[in-house]
């Protein structure tokens, strides 16, 4: 391909070549490909929805600024599409979090949202949403009337109850007779919609007779988080109270005497009642999910085919067809049956809020892509990520298994270590698994893993050092900073000189050792304190040159000496929580940020510039570069993965031509929007 390039220029021809160099590399890295999110489906359900023609499931994000997400399918869970309201689909607080929805089962096309900041409403199923009230309060329930859809209740933390008689449109306080200001939980008895309950914070149940006119105590218990009435009998009610809202009791004659519900388990996340059987119960317990078929009297317990999590927050039936059940898990996503709960399948495909805390490549077969998640457990792509299947792991004693890191051993890459609930070892390429036992003094739970090199007996996770494989383990901690006050969140191994060890902790320190940690030194005091005040903290090291090293808190720092001395090298008022240095060209480096996405540097951190054109999610808790394709980058967020393959001019020969001054370029991949 052939291109010319002209502007009336000064100065040399060398000059002028290597700006245009520059200039082409840094054009088409802004201008060669967008983000692309490709997964793997999930996520932490929240709430689900099940309706004659369509079905929701809402998200919450394990992660910090997590988004919330509302997606619906209208062909019975085969597939999801999202149709989050655009205003709170990447908040910059808390204030847009959702906290629950409400659909009008008569018309599925009207939708409400609560969230911390108002609720929003859709009239046309979810293609479009509007405001439409309590601007500034945070909505945590709304309910919607089964007798009349203009008539919409809405619960608040801090001003109790608000009712809507015209849709949504106008409201006015609903309190009489309420003396808590926190409403957690509104129940409308579907058989008789005039009975309305509403749960409050601390410890009070109330009650109303007359659709929310007046109110009266019902019932005194600690922390009432849930109550769900039998829709074929009203007198039948179950409820979720106790010190962590979660102890499950029932009653049979409108609240007069209760009996607790024994699943096993001292504490569940969510009763549901069969709408069209009500003797059938589903309770989602921490050990999987529990169906009775005779009013929670005696249960049968399924756990083993949620296979990465079973922790059950949402249950659903369909209306139409009782024997498709939907399951909700906290972390693993959703799940589905076909036969009344006896058998289960994972239901997510287009369901796109998993939470990614690590994302591996295969060094030697970069099309093997490993995803660690919090919640979820390990997936696996054979195809840069284009698919992917979940990996069997050991879950017990946990109810989910969160892996927050993979590491290959550098000189075989068959042997792969992931860390997070558990520490497992695998010999053959991620298939088999063997867990490693190990603690580190507070607790086994893994944030970093980190191996020598050159030895594969020595292996590092956070604060613990085994040096004969994994069978024993020693402290490995800098004597100054006490075990549990505070969490690494970078373990880096010089790859040259394996006994420089450096360890990043968040909010304020790091520490390097050079004699395998014998002793330590902190490294970080030049750093301002102003700037290390931030929620979490990164490291990066230069594998050319190790002796520079990249440190991202309220802003990127470098050092060019090991640590000894920094200097602030951009990004000030951004939280970089995660940092990438290509590890062919020491130039181009990556910068995860907490709120703001990612930016790249071609000079060694001297110049950023934003890199998140198609990223929706820009929260960025991880940066993987492929190994063998350095163009190719991946993101970690709670929404997935985000991949993009950046594309390069190359410049085969620049040479000057007649006056006026030109340029003839010749290479390929340029691009029609490239000029200087």
């Amino acid at each position: 391909m052939f291109q010319r390039i002209s502007k009336s220029l000064r100065g040399c021809v060398s000059s002028w070549f290597f700006a245009f160099f520059f200039l082409c590399f840094f054009c088409s890295s802004l201008f060669g490909s967008n983000w692309q999110n490709i997964g793997p489906d999930g996520g932490n359900i929240w709430q689900i929805i099940s309706l004659q023609s369509s079905l929701y499931v809402v998200t919450y994000s394990k992660g910090l600024y997590g988004p919330s997400y509302i997606f619906k399918s209208i062909d019975k869970g085969n597939t999801f599409f999202e149709i989050t309201p655009p205003e709170i689909t990447a908040p910059q607080n808390a204030d847009s979090y959702i906290q629950k929805i409400a659909v009008d089962y008569k018309n599925e096309n009207i939708i409400y949202v609560a969230t911390a900041g108002g609720v929003f409403k859709s009239e046309n199923g979810g293609d479009s949403f509007f405001k439409c009230g309590l601007d500034g309060e945070v909505v945590r329930t709304v309910a919607i009337d089964p007798a009349n859809a203009d008539i919409v209740f809405a619960g608040t933390k801090e001003n109790g109850l608000f009712k809507s008689i015209d849709g949504g449109m106008n409201w006015e306080a609903a309190n009489n007779g309420i003396e808590a200001i926190d409403i957690s939980y509104l129940t409308i008895d579907q058989k008789n919609p005039k009975t309305i309950y509403a749960c409050t914070e601390p410890n009070k149940i109330y009650k109303s007779v007359d659709g929310g006119n007046s109110w009266e105590e019902w019932l005194e218990s600690c922390n009432p988080t849930f109550l769900t009435v039998d829709p074929n009998d009203s007198n039948v009610i179950y409820i979720l109270v106790g010190e962590f809202g979660m102890s499950p009791y029932k009653t049979i004659d409108g609240g007069k005497s209760w009996t607790h519900i024994d699943v096993g388990f001292p504490f569940v996340y969510t009763i549901y009642i069969n709408p069209l059987d009500s003797k059938n119960v589903f309770i989602g317990t921490p050990r999987g999910l529990c169906l009775s078929k005779d009013q929670a009297e005696t249960f049968q317990c399924y756990r083993e085919q949620f296979i990465n999590n079973f922790l059950i927050t949402a249950v659903a039936c369909d209306p139409s067809n009782p024997t498709i059940v939907y399951a909700g898990t906290d972390g693993g996503g959703l799940y589905r049956s076909l036969d009344g709960g006896e058998t289960w399948e994972y239901s997510c495909k287009g369901i796109r809020a998993l939470f990614v805390c690590k994302v591996a490549v295969d060094p030697e077969n970069n099309n093997l892509v490993y995803c660690g998640t919090r919640g979820g457990g390990l997936y696996k792509s054979e195809d840069f990520g284009k698919n992917w299947v979940i990996k069997d792991l050991p879950l017990s004693p946990f109810c989910f298994l969160s892996i927050e890191d993979i590491i290959f051993f550098p000189a075989d890459p068959s042997k792969v270590y992931i860390g997070g609930s558990k520490l497992f070892r695998s010999v053959d390429n991620a298939n088999e698994w063997s867990e490693m036992f190990y603690s580190n003094g507070d607790s086994i739970y893994t944030f970093n893993v980190a191996l020598d090199p050159q030895n594969e007996n020595v292996i590092y996770v956070d604060n613990s050092k085994s040096e004969d494989g994994g069978n024993t383990w020693q402290s490995f901690l800098p004597p100054v900073v006490q075990p549990g006050t505070n969490y690494v969140s970078e373990l880096i191994v010089d790859p040259k000189n394996p006994e420089t060890i450096y360890m990043a902790f968040r909010w304020n320190y790091i520490f390097k050792t050079v004699d395998g940690g014998k002793n330590w030194i902190e490294i970080s005091s030049s750093i301002p304190d102003s700037a290390k005040e931030t929620l979490c903290s990164s490291l990066a090291l230069d594998q050319v040159n190790s002796d520079i090293v990249y440190a991202g808190f309220n802003g990127i720092y470098k050092s060019y000496d090991g640590g000894n001395n920094w200097s602030l090298k951009g990004l000030e008022g951004k939280n970089v929580i995660s940092l990438l240095v290509d590890p062919k060209n020491s130039n181009i480096v990556y910068a995860g940020t907490l709120l703001d996405g990612v930016y790249k540097s071609i000079d060694g951190g001297e110049n950023w510039f934003e890199l998140n054109e198609g990223l929706s999610n820009k929260t960025i808790y991880s940066l993987t570069i492929d190994p063998k394709s350095p163009a190719r980058i991946y993101a970690g967020t709670s929404s997935g993965i985000f991949c993009i393959t950046q594309s390069y001019p190359e410049i085969k020969e620049a040479r000057k031509m007649v006056d006026p001054f030109r340029l003839k370029v010749t290479g390929s991949n340029f691009h029609s929007d490239l000029k200087v």
